[in-house]
């Protein structure tokens, strides 16, 4: 959706990117700002970086924690780092392994308690 007037876009108007589905893509830039964004286009709060700092940005654990909570279930927690990219590591329950950067578990990883989290080499 790109705003216009008369058919003709609006100067500085943001355009959105969206996937082939036609849904919002998980990251949007604006300005010198990148943000995540839900599938509907929502901003979801917390997830940002600058345009500079923001070429790895996949936003895709901010989307699946977004997701995960419109659902009302409770019990998972997300690791995201804060430009909405899946931390190196997920943990469920008190064991936690590597992840790769959709969030799954890396084959032949290894795994550690919660508490020894600072010891996972990933």
């Amino acid at each position: 959706f790109t705003a216009t007037q008369n058919g003709l876009p609006l100067l500085g108007a943001h355009k959105p990117l969206c996937d082939v589905d036609g849904y919002y893509q998980p990251k949007q830039c604006a300005g010198s700002q990148c943000y995540c964004v839900s599938k509907e286009g929502h901003q979801i709060e917390g997830y940002t970086a600058n345009v500079w700092e923001a070429q790895h940005m996949t936003c895709q654990c901010a989307r699946d924690q977004y997701e995960y909570m419109q659902t009302g279930l409770i019990g998972r927690l997300f690791y995201c780092t804060g430009n909405g990219s899946y931390q190196n590591y997920q943990c469920m329950g008190d064991v936690c392994r590597c992840t790769d950067a959709d969030g799954n578990v890396v084959a032949n990883s290894h795994s550690v308690s919660i508490g020894q989290i600072d010891t996972l080499k990933c």
